[in-house]
């Protein structure tokens, strides 16, 4: 067992706070200073990607000879048929493959849809929507789940200065092709040391863009690479990396999952769970959409809103394997809560009963985010450490989100309870009508029954 700084949530309030956690080598997370340590590999495939061009939008035609490769849809979610031209894009060839978004048609100049080479699945942009149609990230609520109140106050710690929503960013870098970079040991960790300089030996050799700079902070950072076999990737945290070519810091590294199995697991400390399943990505939470088809990441004060756990096994629940190391002693003080319901991991939803359309809901992202908490709900994955409630979402080479929606919608994504605007209503409205999913587990994920959505497509 070795004893090491490790993060367990977003440090929000305060640059001196330190995590301690207890791991082994044969637990959920490895640990490497100036020794070199070996990880196992995920057995890799090879695959020969087509190279897609838009040919119409919808309502449009495709206007080509011959038999080519096309895909329909929007938000990296296609329905993938190979066809002779010319060709209607329309939900009537295609079917509907994301209700609500307007969608375009691309092509392929292949004469047939590429075949999996050495296992690895074609089909379902893995990219945008990772993960198995069973994984805990893309499993609908069902019919069978029973709901827990949660009991989540409009205003976290009653401090009107609590960020509502704030923002965890996870560093998503799936360019497999790009340079491979060293990321380097950094005790730095959230002891308030400058995490650009690395302290000790290399953890793990990742492909990432030349120019893609990641700040001294001392925010989480969970970071996610996709190795250049195309599925197997790696998860790390704090990352930085502050000059552009250089190499990167973190001062752990998780061991790695494929693109396409389960992807429960990964680099928020706080529970073990993933860095990139659950995050709100680049090109959802658009104007007009329905809303993500997954489930999302919840991050919470601990200190009220969690168990008051009194050994480290009460203090979190499946799929989370691990919970804080000071849970004990922290989680769910301030109040002396009860609930043994919220323990870190639980899976959150809005009850099927309650009517979204009479929450008051103010905002097309809110609506949005109600949708797809009362079909795919939210797992608590890190403490904030201070008085907030807030969602994990994408910040990376391929876009922000933060900025997406700064221009989609013209105000911040992530705001304050003393802001009081329409924006931050919703999000105190949308906690407030969370419930736990009691039954939630490995044999019944989303409570079991009849599923809510349809299971994400076959890749």
């Amino acid at each position: 067992m070795i004893e090491v700084q490790l993060p367990g949530s977003l440090q929000t309030f305060s640059n001196t706070t330190r995590k301690m956690l207890a791991v082994t080598t044969s637990g959920s997370m490895i640990v490497a200073a100036s020794v070199a340590i070996a990880f196992a590999a995920i057995p890799t495939a090879s695959t020969a990607a087509p190279t897609w061009e838009k040919c119409a939008a919808e309502g449009g035609s495709c206007n080509f000879t011959g038999s080519k490769n096309l895909r329909y849809g929007a938000n990296g979610i296609f329905s993938y048929k190979t066809l002779s031209g010319p060709v209607a894009c329309t939900n009537a060839v295609f079917g509907d493959p994301i209700y609500g978004a307007v969608k375009t048609c691309e092509m392929s100049g292949d004469v047939a849809a590429p075949a999996p080479t050495g296992g690895a699945p074609v089909g379902r942009d893995a990219l945008k929507w990772p993960f198995a149609s069973n994984s805990i990230w893309n499993m609908p609520i069902g019919s069978g789940a029973k709901y827990v109140a949660a009991n989540l106050p409009a205003t976290p710690g009653g401090d009107v200065w609590s960020p509502m929503p704030m923002i965890d960013d996870e560093r998503i870098v799936l360019r497999p092709k790009a340079t491979m970079t060293p990321i380097n040991y950094s005790s730095a960790g959230w002891s308030g040391a400058n995490r650009c300089n690395s302290t000790g030996g290399q953890l793990v050799s990742v492909p990432m863009p030349g120019d893609y700079v990641v700040p001294n902070s001392n925010t989480n950072e969970s970071s996610v690479f996709l190795q250049a076999d195309g599925r197997t990737l790696v998860q790390v945290q704090p990352l930085a990396r502050c000059a552009a070519g250089g190499p990167a810091t973190a001062i752990v590294k998780f061991p790695s999952v494929d693109l396409y199995g389960d992807g429960a697991t990964g680099a928020h400390g706080g529970s073990g769970l993933s860095a990139i399943g659950g995050s709100i990505r680049v090109g959802e939470l658009r104007p007009g959409d329905q809303g993500p088809r997954h489930a999302l990441k919840l991050v919470v004060y601990a200190k009220q809103v969690l168990y008051r756990c009194t050994s480290g096994a009460q203090c979190y629940r499946w799929p989370a394997t691990t919970g804080d190391s000071y849970a004990v002693g922290f989680y769910g003080t301030n109040g002396n809560n009860g609930n043994y319901a919220m323990r870190m991991g639980a899976l959150l939803a809005i009850p099927a009963s309650r009517d979204i359309g009479a929450l008051g809901l103010e905002t097309d992202p809110g609506r949005q985010l109600a949708w797809t908490l009362q079909n795919y709900g939210a797992y608590i994955v890190d403490d904030s450490y201070g008085p907030s409630f807030g969602f994990a979402a994408e910040n990376g080479p391929d876009g922000s989100v933060r900025n997406q929606f700064q221009g989609d919608y013209g105000y911040p994504l992530a705001q304050r309870v003393n802001g009081n605007t329409a924006w931050t209503r919703d999000v105190q409205r949308l906690q407030q009508a969370l419930f736990v999913v009691d039954n939630n587990g490995p044999g019944s994920i989303g409570g079991g029954g009849t599923p809510r959505q349809p299971l994400a497509p076959a890749f």
